[in-house]
């Protein structure tokens, strides 16, 4: 009877131990590749809070400078009508800034989830209704900026 060929088992002993390299050597790539990319992704991220940060503050200031002119000139008897309609727009730009970082929170929360194929989907959905948030956000500012604008070009004697 012939014995098992020594060389037989060296050879797959070697073709075990290159493709556990392999794998080790791929999964090494992908660590540093997407440790490469993190400085990146945390500056998105930080810049997308001072965003949002920024917008609630300028339509809540907004509003807050509105709201303090018009307690001035309510007291000679003035309409506030035209005050209530500037305050609600900022009113409604800060609520939108509110929206969008609760939609941002979504978002993240379903891509850092295991299963991927749904939850990719809805975080893509989350993001972007977040985004059109912050702009309708920013378009009630800007609106309310045109708005004051005006009323305050009429109240000149």
């Amino acid at each position: 009877m012939a014995e098992p060929d020594n060389t037989d088992q060296k050879n797959d002993l070697e073709k075990q131990r290159l493709h556990h390299e392999w794998e080790r050597l791929k999964l090494e790539h992908y660590r540093v590749t997407h440790e490469a990319k993190r400085p990146y992704v945390e500056a998105v991220f930080r810049f997308s809070d001072l965003a949002v940060r920024s917008l609630l503050i300028l339509n809540g200031g907004a509003a807050l400078a509105i709201l303090g002119f018009a307690s001035r000139e309510l007291s000679s008897n003035k309409s506030a009508s035209a005050f209530a309609y500037v305050c609600f727009l900022f009113g409604l730009g800060s609520a939108l800034a509110v929206a969008c970082a609760g939609l941002a929170y979504l978002a993240q929360w379903c891509f850092a989830m295991d299963e991927k194929s749904d939850y990719d989907f809805a975080g893509n959905i989350f993001n972007v209704f977040a985004i059109l948030m912050f702009s309708a956000g920013l378009c009630a500012f800007m609106w309310g900026m045109v708005e004051a604008s005006t009323m305050f070009s009429a109240a000149q004697p």
